[in-house]
């Protein structure tokens, strides 16, 4: 006869505010979970981060829907089993997960929990594999609950199942380490207040901003052989940049120290599109944290050391590129000389200024 086995543990995370300088995350103390493993479809997955408490800290919140993923490290009781949050504690920053799954036996053993289950997250070689995307999107400004699509956080636990039988149950605690650095863009800007904020992006032609990861179980190292130099959210209901407005986005932890960054800010009418690049000087892109970039004050004034990138468009952008005669010429003439101002447009992230022969 299979066995039904309950497993219970204790999701634990809170981030700490940080400026780019100072950034942790420190679990908090949580109530017991009941996890039983159930294999069903599962919604997508969700997380939001609280507001911040009188502790500087800001609690992670589990959102309805979220799921969890467990692996066995060398058995195979759970190959990427995926279970769903108790629907009662939604809106908090530890719950009850559950799984069901019917087994033969289940040995004392280790295995990795990690956020949010995916079907394309493994383990191998000591590691977790996961990726942060390079698009992005955020429903409106300062919302969160999109972190949860593009974050990864794990634990390494020990299951003590010796003497178990049918229909007892094992329990254990676990503390979700995140292995990705949250990004917080606070923007800001009276001469496009009348504009809608469409979103942000990050490039830094020397580092990796996103890409594919493999989270060392064992120091927590992140490495990537794909690494992406930038990485972009986009707002999918706009509003007026009348006041300081929240972007936030994923990124793997990255040292930015000394190297050429840059945020671009997109806004829009309605009529055209403009986009602000601003040079930054930052530093470490922590891990396990909330990193503040605040863009105050955006203004075309910004652009100005670039005359070669073309702020203002209007033009169909298709897949972040302008159509258009404006960027084509053709010309005859004999003996003739011909002066053209090219300018680049559309995504900053990449742009080179023109060259001529």
């Amino acid at each position: 006869m299979k066995k039904i086995f309950i497993v219970s543990g204790i999701v634990l995370a809170a981030l700490t505010s940080c400026s780019m300088e100072e950034s942790s995350l420190t679990p908090e103390p949580g109530t017991g979970i009941s996890v039983n493993f159930r294999g069903e479809a599962w919604p997508d997955t969700k997380i939001s981060i609280g507001e911040q408490g009188s502790d500087d800290k800001w609690p992670v919140l589990w959102t309805e829907g979220d799921q969890i993923g467990i692996i066995s490290r060398v058995e195979t009781t759970f190959m990427n089993a995926m279970a769903y949050l108790n629907a009662e504690d939604a809106g908090k920053n530890s719950g009850i997960f559950v799984l069901n799954e019917t087994v033969e036996s289940i040995p004392s053993q280790d295995i990795v929990v990690y956020y949010p289950f995916s079907s394309y997250t493994n383990y191998s070689n000591g590691a977790v594999n996961s990726f942060v995307s390079l698009e992005q999107k955020q429903a409106k400004a300062g919302d969160t609950s999109h972190l949860g699509k593009y974050t990864t956080a794990y634990d390494a636990v020990h299951i003590d199942a010796d003497g178990l039988e049918e229909g007892a149950s094992a329990t254990f605690d676990f503390s979700l380490t995140h292995a990705v650095a949250y990004v917080k863009f606070v923007v800001s800007s009276s001469e496009f207040s009348a504009y809608d904020l469409a979103g942000v992006s990050l490039y830094c032609e020397d580092a990796a901003i996103a890409g594919d990861m493999a989270v060392s179980l064992e120091d927590g190292s992140v490495t990537t052989a794909t690494p992406r130099p930038y990485c972009t959210v986009t707002v999918e209901e706009p509003s007026a940049l009348s006041g300081t407005q929240e972007i936030w986005m994923v990124t793997l932890p990255a040292d930015l120290t000394g190297k050429d960054v840059y945020a671009s800010v997109s806004m829009t009418n309605g009529t055209e599109n403009v986009t602000i690049p601003r040079k930054l000087s930052l530093g470490e892109l922590k891990a396990n944290a909330v990193n503040t970039i605040t863009l105050d004050n955006i203004s075309e004034s910004d652009a100005d050391a670039y005359p070669w990138y073309e702020t203002h468009e209007t033009r169909y952008l298709a897949g972040g590129w302008a159509y258009g005669p404006q960027n084509t010429f053709l010309t005859t003439v004999d003996d003739e000389e011909i002066t053209f101002d090219v300018k680049a447009r559309g995504y900053f992230n990449g742009c080179r200024e023109p060259k001529f022969a």
